[in-house]
């Protein structure tokens, strides 16, 4: 889970017939040991002096031909997502909750719910603890973006997608979970769907930020 990448797949009807060569982009090693680059120095300070970084990395989160900016960060034990606009301007910022050691965002995913919502779908390692048991865990966020506006972006922490354990026993089981978008009651809304063999977990978005996932 130390390889750090953003897997942005874009799946926006008539838009994604004009960007094909970007359905599926794959960024590796994002997680810098230095600093920005001279040419980001101004936006850096608009987010604060950033420690361990990535570049920023562009993408058209709403439709509108403007290529946002997004940086994941990390600061003694926090990790941040900040979403920049076109221009350079700090938008919002998330702070993603660690498990423990090693936590690292692991990738992103950007979807369709709707024909009005986009949703971004991080795949956090949340860490691990290792004191008596083993144990290690990855957790869904959704971030969604309404109507193409960004006024009432909100982040939602959702179901675990990996885990792992083992006791003082010996006994060890590692489950990795497969994570899809269905429209399941047929309102035009699709659910995010989180699946191990028959454990199973149906995230619905209600509007305005709200999910419930049973």
């Amino acid at each position: 889970m130390k390889v750090l990448f953003i897997a942005m797949i874009l799946g926006w009807g008539a838009w994604q017939a004009r960007a094909l060569a970007q359905d599926e982009l794959y960024i590796k090693k994002m997680l810098l040991q230095e600093r920005l680059q001279e040419s980001n120095k101004e936006i850096k300070k608009m987010v604060y002096d950033l420690q361990v970084s990535t570049p920023i990395y562009k993408v058209d989160l709403n439709q509108d031909k403007y290529k946002e900016g997004i940086i994941y960060h990390k600061d003694n034990g926090r990790d941040v997502l900040h979403i920049l606009s076109h221009q350079g301007e700090l938008i919002k910022s998330f702070e993603l909750d660690a498990f423990g050691k090693n936590a690292v965002l692991d990738r992103i995913s950007i979807k369709q719910l709707s024909a009005e919502t986009n949703v971004m779908i991080l795949y956090f390692y949340a860490g691990e603890q290792e004191y008596i048991d083993y144990k290690g865990q990855g957790r869904l966020y959704f971030i969604n973006i309404d109507k193409g506006s960004f006024a009432k972006m909100s982040i939602q922490k959702g179901p675990s997608f990996w885990s792992e354990a083992k006791d003082s026993y010996g006994n060890y089981h590692r489950r990795h979970y497969k994570v899809d978008l269905k429209d399941l009651n047929h309102d035009g809304v699709k659910e995010i769907l989180v699946k191990y063999a028959s454990i199973s977990q149906v995230c619905m978005y209600q509007g305005e930020g709200k999910w419930v996932c049973k």
